[in-house]
């Protein structure tokens, strides 16, 4: 978790957004932003990707897409496990 909850600032989440349309993944975003939550947020579209932004991004919150076309949800669930 981001360490702004020990200084007392209001935590800004990395949210990694699991989306092939980038729209739809912006859509995402600005929602969450709409209900006032700091984010920043990264959207990958493959097992890969999810990979690397596992460790390098380190997300708090994963949003993902029920199924992409070459990577699904049940199968960032299987990486996450």
């Amino acid at each position: 978790m981001n360490n702004n909850l020990l200084s007392g600032m209001t935590p800004e989440f990395k949210i990694l957004i699991v989306e092939d349309i980038i729209s739809d993944a912006e859509l995402i975003a600005n929602q969450l932003r709409q209900v006032d939550m700091p984010l920043t947020s990264k959207r990958i579209d493959s097992q890969d990707d999810f990979v690397h932004a596992l460790n390098d991004f380190n997300p708090d919150i994963i949003v993902s897409d029920s199924s992409l076309l070459q990577f699904s949800a049940k199968d960032a669930l299987r990486i996450l496990a």
